[in-house]
């Protein structure tokens, strides 16, 4: 199912990079820490980054990008996840967040649509408010639009990725220390978004920041060429 809200997107850009055979045929690798979860699947849609976007002003060397895997599908405990993503424009514009579900043969159309205010440079998060609860077991897709022109929405920039609200692991209890002690044992676990939920603060001490920087770089190892580069960019912006 093409993804309705986009469809001026798919025009602008061209064919999207699918899954296909080739990613559904490879098995996904399993980091040090588990931030690639041992089973975890390849993608279900198309790959939102997979080409040089930049952002509204394309200013810099930098992408508008979702922080989450985009090779497969990360895992969450959280029927609220935190979704994560990074903003290359000092000029705010307009956001919005728009989630997807598969019903297990295709997407459904847009769950939510939601206006999230205008961007900021660096770093930016979400939480789903508490009226939009997951299902655990449930596959999800998210888009972060970035709308460069209210008039011409063909100029929108557009990151996102896909998850799954998974149970919580077997032998894995509360997590324990300060945030950085606990994002490293939800990275551990195979849990990408909650790590990152812990490390998406606007005021991290330098720890914090570190780490961050750490998942981000590990995370690039196992991207594509044009992912990779960005997340390693992007994980030393200040």
């Amino acid at each position: 199912m093409a993804f309705p809200k986009l469809r001026h997107w798919q025009v602008k850009c061209g064919a999207w990079i699918g899954t296909g055979a080739v990613l559904m045929s490879l098995a996904a690798p399993v980091l040090a820490n588990g931030l690639v979860p041992e089973g975890a699947e390849p993608y279900r849609g198309p790959n939102t980054s997979g080409g040089r976007r930049g952002g509204c002003d394309v200013q810099n060397n930098l992408d508008l990008m979702a922080l989450a895997p985009q090779q497969y599908a990360g895992h969450t405990i959280s029927t609220r996840p935190t979704l994560s993503w990074f903003v290359p424009d000092e000029t705010a514009y307009p956001l919005r967040l728009q989630i997807y579900k598969h019903n297990g043969s295709g997407w459904e159309d847009v769950v939510e649509d939601l206006d999230i205010g205008p961007s900021q440079q660096g770093f930016m998060s979400y939480t789903l408010p508490a009226n939009l609860e997951l299902e655990v077991g449930g596959w999800y897709r998210w888009h972060v639009v970035l709308i460069c022109n209210p008039d011409r929405r063909s100029s929108d920039q557009v990151t996102g990725a896909e998850f799954e609200v998974v149970s919580q692991p077997a032998g894995f209890g509360a997590v324990q220390g300060d945030r950085v002690q606990q994002a490293s044992q939800y990275a551990a676990a195979g849990l990408w978004y909650n790590a990152m939920a812990l490390l998406s603060d606007t005021s991290l001490t330098s720890a914090e920041k570190a780490y961050r920087s750490q998942l981000l770089t590990e995370l690039a190892e196992f991207e594509n060429a044009a992912v990779s580069e960005q997340l390693r960019l992007i994980a030393e912006f200040e």
